[in-house]
């Protein structure tokens, strides 16, 4: 995902992301409590994602691989 593409799907979900010194923070709208701070676009769509899924889906990303 791209920062434009990225950043548009989690105003949609409720989530605010904004670049501060080589990281990206994180944080729900309405829960500012609920917040992080990723290094890679990546990695700021899959802690949003596992929020908004209440987290079910940790174990199957951890056990994932990629092949390289």
């Amino acid at each position: 995902m791209m920062w434009n593409e990225t950043s548009k799907w989690a105003k949609e979900k409720g989530y605010k992301l904004k670049k501060v010194d080589g990281l990206i923070h994180w944080h729900k709208l309405d829960e500012p409590d609920i917040c992080g701070a990723e290094e890679t676009i990546e990695e700021v769509a899959t802690a949003v994602f596992n929020h908004i899924s209440d987290y079910k889906w940790v174990e199957y990303q951890k056990s994932y691989k990629p092949v390289t």
